[in-house]
């Protein structure tokens, strides 16, 4: 029994980062997530590409000694038919780290070495979402449970707003 848990254990960490497609990124919705998007052919990516997958190894055994700050780090290969999808999620270039909830990320622009991007996982925080309310604050839930009584017409005016405000 060990030695199948050692090599299931293994097999676990030496699998590097979830792979993500246009098609399973909803199913990471609710969850905060720390995104490399690269183009099989960029060197660029290909130097980045044991580092990311040494930092998802660390991710998971991080992550299995404190569940409750759980971050999945991820790729997406914008090569062939991924293309538009990492457009409309806001790549231009690559490799483009983004970091936050999946459907409203920020870009992450500091070095892409282990340690800094392993310090920078050390202090992202899991964001507060309508799905998972354990990592919002008293504020955010009570504004959350106002929202969840407002009408939809109300709601498309305040994200109107909200929208606006974001183009200036």
């Amino acid at each position: 029994m060990g030695s199948l848990l050692t090599r299931l254990l293994w097999l676990c960490s030496a699998a590097g980062a979830v792979q993500l497609t246009e098609r399973s990124w909803q199913q990471v919705a609710g969850k905060t997530v720390f995104v490399n998007f690269h183009a099989q052919w960029c060197s660029h990516c290909q130097a980045l590409k044991p580092t990311w997958n040494k930092l998802a190894n660390a991710q998971f055994r991080f992550q299995d000694a404190r569940k409750e700050k759980a971050i999945l780090i991820a790729d997406v290969d914008c090569s062939g038919d991924a293309a538009k999808f990492c457009v409309d999620m806001g790549v231009d270039k690559f490799p483009t780290l983004k970091h936050g909830h999946p459907l409203d990320l920020d870009e992450y622009k500091g070095k892409k070495e282990l340690r800094d991007l392993e310090r920078f996982l050390q202090e992202l925080q899991p964001v507060c979402t309508v799905e998972e309310q354990s990592f919002c604050s008293a504020a955010e839930k009570k504004l959350i449970k106002k929202f969840q009584k407002t009408s939809v017409p109300a709601l498309e005016e305040v994200i109107e707003e909200l929208a606006a405000e974001k183009r200036k």
